[in-house]
């Protein structure tokens, strides 16, 4: 979104059968940082924590 000027941030938030990452993108409006940090912290759940496995 660099060219927008909107932050962004990429998370990864879960790994597949076959091991792949799943990540999920979040944009947030012109200003609201914050915000999106905190968004990722919910959505990331504890940095040290390893990646939940996507079933089904």
């Amino acid at each position: 979104m660099n060219l927008a000027g909107l932050p962004a941030i990429s998370l990864p938030v879960a790994l597949s059968n076959s091991g792949l990452p799943i990540g999920v993108q979040l944009v947030v409006g012109f200003g609201q940082d914050a915000d999106l940090l905190a968004y990722a912290a919910v959505i990331g759940g504890n940095p040290g924590s390893s990646l939940s496995s996507v079933t089904g």
